[in-house]
């Protein structure tokens, strides 16, 4: 009985289907974590009531404006749902099923490398199950990733199909999913280099000729994608590889051994502990598995390395340290499992599964499916901090105290909430990991003002406009503040430079006008008023009479 229900697919598809469904049911009922996904929609509702096309959609960066990336695909997923419905658990939902059709596609993807069905649905299912990849679902930016997965393991799968088959409708398919994998994000162009290697080991390179024909369908891909970004993206993002390769060690170990995470991870609060754990771990099963299959288990590497590659350039230079966000490591993660596969432990389990007693199948059965229970439990539990603002932001702060966007994203859930006293401690905190931010020392000022203290309002607006010279709201509250302590000669300067950066508002020139025509500036007085009544702002009458006169 139990051998056929290990080796039986459809009990290994409703399970795989099934596991992760259950899991993350909780996530449909979330709301917004406050940390991309908010300005997210409300760009998203901007392209809506633009009456965006299609052609927006592929000629603009991704979501947020001047963004350093092209990722029209997810926009598409996102925009077209919005379409649909405002209803926030649909989109949680889409999450959760692409992460449960990823799931059958490494199913699928692991049976097309002679791995046998029992031990492919094992592993699959603990996949399935890993706390890493929960920032891929229960966070929705988070679906870059996911529908990276999808596009290239689809486009992987086909790729197989097409060497064993020849069939050129196969092919077609593998670039088209290629393609939807460069458009989904830019990590996917570095499937190339994992195809083709794919291609040498597993054909008999340079015995038998190297296939071209899929080469120039991948050139073809990347051109058109280069193309279309062109058109949308000028800007690269800067580079930090030297500084965050310790990422790499540390990305083994939270795909292997899953208990140090969080929402917003850096380097500096990550341990290291578990990531050579992890390496060790990888490089004894080397040594047990079979002469024939470590060319596929250092394939597995080789595939996780590369797509972690991108993971290392720093795109958040405005933080105190690069976030390393966990759902980077959802394709990574299918190059370690791919190695998995190939150990002697689950190619002996899988070769003889119908030849085997009872007893031998229950420990590498009981084995599989108690870690799996252990991972599903954990996911469980971890998914719970995407559940809203509060839950994200205390995470963040308990486990990424080195981020100062950590406190700063809590200063802003309590700045929401009107507690001006809590949002301030936050944000000072986020000061002292990042004294360079200036919009800290602007909204540390603003709670003041709320609080009417004039005093360190007016010391944290001065810090601000340090950084920002420019800024309408710092120089015109402190342009009010200098006017009204009396020292007009600072007034003056900061009510110019508040007018200057917005000529919309009228505020800084009402209190120039009072200003100028307090002091018996008559002329500058006069020329103010010109501008407000040109703006047919009303003048009050004595000043008028004085200066119309």
């Amino acid at each position: 009985m139990i051998i056929k229900i290990l080796n039986d697919y459809r009990f290994h598809l409703f399970l795989l289907i099934i596991s992760p469904l259950l899991v993350y049911y909780p996530v449909i009922h979330f709301s917004l974590t406050g940390c991309d996904d908010l300005p997210m929609f409300v760009n998203l509702n901007s392209l809506i009531a633009s009456n965006a096309s299609a052609l927006n959609i592929i000629n603009s960066p991704f979501i947020f404006e001047n963004g350093l990336f092209y990722r029209p695909l997810v926009t598409a997923s996102f925009y077209l749902t919005l379409l649909i419905t405002n209803e926030l658990y649909v989109h949680y939902l889409l999450n959760i099923l692409i992460h449960t059709f990823n799931v059958i596609l490494l199913y699928v993807l692991l049976k097309n490398l002679a791995l046998n069905k029992a031990p492919a649905f094992l592993i699959t299912l603990i996949f399935a199950l890993n706390p890493v990849l929960v920032n891929s679902v229960a966070w929705l930016p988070g679906r870059n990733d996911s529908l990276l997965v999808l596009f290239t393991l689809s486009s992987f799968i086909f790729l197989i199909k097409y060497f064993e088959k020849k069939n050129y409708l196969f092919l077609t398919l593998h670039v088209i999913l290629l393609f939807s994998a460069f458009v989904t994000k830019e990590t996917g162009l570095l499937a190339i280099a994992v195809f083709a290697v794919f291609q040498m080991i597993t054909k008999g390179f340079p015995k038998r000729k190297f296939d071209f024909l899929p080469a120039m369908g991948w050139a073809a891909a990347a051109g058109l994608w280069y193309y279309l970004r062109s058109l949308a993206i000028n800007e690269t993002a800067e580079t930090g590889f030297a500084e965050n390769v310790l990422f790499l060690l540390q990305a083994a170990g939270k795909i292997l051994l899953p208990v140090n995470l969080s929402v917003l991870p850096v380097i500096k609060d990550t341990s290291n502990l578990y990531g050579m754990i992890a390496v060790i771990l990888v490089i004894v099963l080397y040594f047990y598995t079979a002469k024939e299959n470590r060319k596929l288990y250092l394939f597995g590497i080789f595939f996780s390395i590369i797509f972690l590659l991108p993971s290392l350039i720093n795109v958040n230079p405005e933080y105190s340290e690069n976030i390393m966000l966990e759902s980077r490591l959802y394709l990574p993660a299918i190059g370690i499992f791919i190695s998995i596969s190939q150990i002697d432990f689950f190619r002996r389990f899988g070769a003889d599964i119908m030849k085997s007693k009872k007893n031998d199948l229950l420990y590498p059965a009981i084995t599989g499916l108690l870690i799996a229970g252990i991972f599903g439990y954990n996911t469980f539990v971890y998914s719970q901090n995407y559940k809203n603002e509060i839950y994200f932001w205390d995470n963040a702060v308990e486990n990424s105290p080195s981020l100062d966007l950590s406190f700063s994203g809590k200063g802003s859930y309590y700045l929401q909430k009107e507690k001006f006293e809590e949002s301030i401690n936050y944000y000072k905190k986020a000061v002292e990991l990042n004294p360079g931010q200036g919009l800290y020392y602007l909204k540390i000022a603003y709670c003041y003002t709320r609080l009417n203290m004039t005093n360190e309002s007016e010391e944290y607006y001065r810090k601000a406009v340090a950084i920002f010279p420019g800024d309408h709201d710092a120089n015109l509250i402190l342009g009010i503040i200098c006017y009204k302590k009396g020292n007009f000669e600072e007034a003056e300067k900061f009510l110019i430079k508040a007018s200057a950066s917005n000529l919309n508002d009228s505020q800084p020139e009402i209190y120039l006008l009072n200003l100028y025509f307090k002091t018996g500036s008559y002329i500058k007085a006069k020329s103010i008023a010109q501008k407000l009544k040109d703006k047919n702002v009303k003048i009050p009458d004595e000043v008028e009479k004085t200066l119309f006169k």
